[in-house]
């Protein structure tokens, strides 16, 4: 039943039209009562605030959906309908919105979509002239064709970024060719791998920026990748003293966790629906789709529990299409146990990994919101 006491008359109608249940009724009205009124003037923009802040998740959005189009052409679906077609025109609207803006502040560029994600895993390749200078070993951290490399990329992203903005004002912009690294530090090396790991801050006029970045060798030349640093030290925490990185996962080994963890959240992607599609083109914009998933890295050994199941412990880069559309770096660090059974000569994720990732996913954006790591 509603509260006559405080009145929230969109919140209402989605109620008294079955689109959302009590409960979750009632955990938004705990949300509005600390704000006095509600912050939408449609149903659409109620159902979008739901998801916004964390009362409607993505796959209960999408089993509204599937609900609605069961029931299409019934009397009691006009609400639901109605609802979910002002939540398309919100979510086309912020689309819009996010295309046509005219700044984009140093945040906007790193250290998050851009910077972890926009490169969609792609090497910033070290220029030829510079690889016969260190052809036995992977540069140090702060040496300059590095920097340079990396000043170099970003300044060539930021123009890229530009001419795809009309109307952008360049002059209002962070110039990336005049940035500087400072507080270079090398976080390890894998000598099997000829792999660095480095962290630094990157200035930009007045702004500073944490990054962290891997210097790799490639027969004679190198590559310069931008990682995120929480993962990237985790990972290099793991090297051994020869400087080998352990193959951890058993019995499913790194390859194995990462590709049934693929798996599992490709499925999961499923469950959105339409709006959830929407958000992930608000994400990838006119650029191809790309995986959710960066480096995906094991944190021990695999346990076996009852059924058959694996658990294992892992952190993995998760490119989250609803951060990004509430203007949110789009990258976050998933850490959590997830559980996974043999499938012929392969592996899958287990038959509760949805809930599992689902779960992971909401304290990881909460995390990111609060600008902190979960525990």
């Amino acid at each position: 039943m509603t509260d006559s006491t405080f009145s929230t008359p969109f919140l209402t109608r989605l109620l008294e039209g079955g689109v959302i249940e009590q409960a979750l009724y009632d955990a938004a009205q705990n949300k509005l009562r600390a704000q006095g009124h509600e912050p939408f003037t449609s149903l659409g923009e109620a159902l979008y605030w739901l998801v916004e802040q964390e009362v409607l998740s993505l796959s209960q959005l999408g089993a509204i959906e599937d609900k609605a189009d069961a029931d299409e052409g019934f009397a009691s679906n006009q609400v639901r309908r109605q609802a979910l077609n002002e939540c398309g025109e919100v979510l086309e609207q912020r689309m819009a919105l996010r295309r046509q803006q005219e700044t984009v502040s140093l945040s906007d560029l790193l250290p998050g979509p851009w910077w972890s994600w926009a490169l969609g895993g792609a090497a910033i390749i070290g220029a030829a002239c510079w690889y016969f200078l260190t052809p036995a070993s992977v540069p140090k951290c702060d040496a300059s064709e590095v920097t340079k490399t990396i000043r170099a990329s970003l300044f060539t992203q930021q123009i890229r970024q530009q001419a795809s903005q009309l109307g952008a004002r360049a002059s209002e912009r962070p110039n990336m060719f005049l940035s500087s690294l400072k507080q270079i530090k090398e976080v390890g090396y894998i000598q099997s791998e000829r792999t660095r790991a480095c962290v630094a801050m990157l200035t930009v006029d007045k702004a500073q920026v944490p990054i962290a970045y891997e210097v790799k060798a490639k027969d004679d030349d190198f590559y310069v990748t931008g990682e995120n640093e929480r993962l990237l030290r985790a990972r290099y925490a793991q090297v051994d003293r020869e400087g080998r990185l352990p193959e951890l996962g058993k019995p499913l080994g790194r390859e194995g966790v990462r590709l049934a963890f693929q798996q599992g959240v490709e499925e999961y992607g499923k469950q959105g629906g339409p709006i959830a599609a929407i958000l992930a083109q608000m994400q990838n914009g006119n650029r191809k789709p790309v995986s959710p998933l960066g480096d995906v890295l094991p944190m021990n050994d695999c346990a076996q529990v009852e059924g058959g199941v694996w658990r294992c412990k892992l952190m993995a880069e998760y490119r989250d299409p609803l951060m990004a559309a509430l203007g949110k770096s789009g990258g976050v660090v998933l850490e959590g146990e997830f559980g996974f059974v043999r499938e012929g000569k392969g592996w899958r994720s287990a038959d509760n990994f949805n809930e599992q990732f689902a779960q992971v996913l909401v304290q990881s954006r909460l995390a990111s919101i609060k600008g902190q790591q979960p525990d």
